[in-house]
């Protein structure tokens, strides 16, 4: 429950405001050092493929945090959406379109 709540309420909600069509569980992580800070969101999503685990990670100044990466684990998950990866393909077809995208 709690990987859903995260996403369902907590701070990795900002997933959903780009992508709903498939369950996304998550944890969302923001941290400091001297004055940088890190944010990062890693989640997975059952897809007709098994699960896609997917790990945001941030890096920059006050911006920065697990929230924004949350949102933008959304748009990635969207992008593979609009590149029909969710759709029925071979898993090559698959694996193939994943490292076009993750080269954007």
């Amino acid at each position: 429950v709690g990987m859903t709540d995260v996403v369902s309420f907590g701070p990795g909600r900002t997933v959903l405001a780009n992508f709903r069509s498939l369950p996304v569980l998550g944890k969302t992580g923001t941290c400091s050092d001297h004055g940088t800070r890190f944010g990062w969101f890693g989640s997975y999503a059952d897809t007709p493929y098994g699960r896609l685990v997917t790990v945001i990670f941030l890096e920059g100044g006050h911006a920065v945090f697990g929230p924004k990466a949350a949102e933008l684990a959304g748009v990635f998950y969207h992008n593979l959406e609009d590149q029909n990866y969710y759709a029925t393909m071979h898993p090559e077809q698959a694996r193939q379109q994943v490292s076009s995208l993750s080269e954007q």
